[in-house]
């Protein structure tokens, strides 16, 4: 049986990612404090097809972003599973006060339509879950502004920034922590 092979076994595919689920969990937090997000100003689509000026979009919120691109088949969907169950989870504070990102990594193939047709999939049916995309280069630029820039889609990282725009105080986690550890770090920028 050659590695390709191995791969299209959904029992082996299971395996993956229960085990990366079970990493994600034990993940380390890290603080970083080298991100300004707030001087992040580039013009965005969300899957409604509206543009949106980034900066305005956080400002003065408590932000919980992720990074996928909807043909993905590895940790994409989980990651996208836990945006689902942190949105349901978190409806009393899904207001003015917190933002719920997530940003393509592949902004040719992401659509609006795609993207809101993927997070679907997870249960969004609303604006409490911002799906983003944009032109090649502004994606590009606001990667690497928030330190999570990959050249090869396929070599992303599982990653959340978790932060209060202005504050400086942003915590970079695995995009596969369970939603009730995620929720612990959002609640502790409200102390």
């Amino acid at each position: 049986m050659n590695r390709i092979s191995i791969l299209k076994s959904p029992v082996i595919l299971i395996f993956i990612l229960m085990f990366l689920i079970v990493q994600g969990s034990k993940a380390q937090n890290v603080n970083v404090d080298n991100i300004q997000i707030s001087n992040i100003n580039n013009t965005l689509l969300n899957q409604y097809g509206e543009y949106i000026q980034f900066s305005e979009l956080i400002k003065g919120k408590v932000v919980v972003m992720n990074f996928i691109y909807t043909t993905c088949t590895t940790i994409c969907p989980p990651m996208g599973a836990i945006f689902g169950r942190l949105k349901t989870m978190l409806t009393d504070k899904l207001d003015k006060e917190f933002v719920m990102l997530s940003v393509s990594i592949d902004p040719i193939t992401d659509t609006p339509e795609r993207l809101k047709a993927w997070s679907e999939k997870f249960g969004n049916h609303g604006k409490d879950w911002t799906l983003l995309t944009g032109g090649k280069s502004e994606i590009d630029n606001l990667l690497k502004e928030l330190n999570v820039f990959s050249p090869d889609k396929h070599d992303h990282a599982p990653i959340i920034l978790i932060g209060r725009e202005g504050k400086g105080n942003w915590i970079q986690t695995s995009g596969l922590s369970t939603p009730s550890k995620i929720i612990e770090l959002i609640d502790s920028l409200y102390d």
